[in-house]
């Protein structure tokens, strides 16, 4: 049986709800953990823009002060953004799984 892009894609949008369940399972509860996790980490940098304001600084100073905190923040972010992507990952794998059977069928040999 040849692929056709539109039958594959029509099922795997039909698997998508159970590829999401599967995926959820690895995922935990990736959207608690950030809002539990991001005030903590406003209140840090919002402590030390305050430390820098108090602290009597150079001009020049508080800017790399500040741009240090900033960077900080950013990185917790994008670490944030990396667990996300990881989940991400996750569902197109659970989502190829519940296809392999279809595609491989179709290939004669195992691609997924």
């Amino acid at each position: 049986m040849a692929l056709i892009a539109d039958q594959l894609a029509t099922s795997m949008t039909a698997a998508l709800p159970q590829a999401l369940q599967a995926a959820q399972i690895t995922a935990g509860n990736l959207v608690a953990d950030i809002n539990k996790f991001a005030p903590n980490e406003i209140k840090k940098l919002a402590s030390q823009l305050v430390a820098i304001e108090q602290g009597g600084f150079s001009e020049p100073l508080a800017k790399i002060m500040l741009k240090m905190q900033v960077d900080a923040f950013i990185n917790v972010l994008i670490g944030m953004t990396d667990a996300t992507m990881f989940h991400v990952q996750q569902l197109i794998n659970e989502l190829l799984k519940i296809v392999a059977g279809v595609v491989n069928g179709a290939l004669n040999f195992a691609l997924l």
